[in-house]
């Protein structure tokens, strides 16, 4: 029998269970710096699409006087309408963004800001 075991070659179970303490340490190291770096690229882009969507304001600011009266707006869904009065102007947005952490954007006296990430 001894003579089986002489060619035999492996691991024994001390040095597996070293291996699997050593990705067991370096998972508990990952895991929050993922959702660390997750949650601030979910701020940054909410960010993003707050400025976006202010830019988008200005120039329907600009658009409106110039063919409406100075409308004012009134929701972020007029950003995704064409309008005719004495010319079209319009749309300033493809889609109004959706906030990446599920917070909702809401406009006032032209200034954008987010239920979860508040304004700029």
């Amino acid at each position: 029998m001894r003579k089986y075991l002489k060619g035999q070659q492996g691991f024994t179970l001390i040095e597996l269970m070293v291996v699997v303490l050593i990705i067991g340490i370096l998972v508990a190291i990952a895991i929050p710096v993922f959702q660390s770096t997750q949650r601030t690229a979910k701020e940054r882009a909410c960010k993003a699409s707050i400025r976006t969507m202010e830019g988008a304001i200005q120039q329907f600011n600009a658009e409106s006087i110039e063919f409406n009266s100075g409308a004012a707006l009134t929701g972020l869904g007029q950003l995704v309408s064409t309008y005719y009065t004495g010319g079209t102007y319009g749309p300033w947005l493809k889609a109004v963004p959706t906030c990446p952490s599920a917070g909702t954007y809401s406009v006032s006296g032209g200034t954008v800001s987010c239920t979860v990430h508040g304004t700029l």
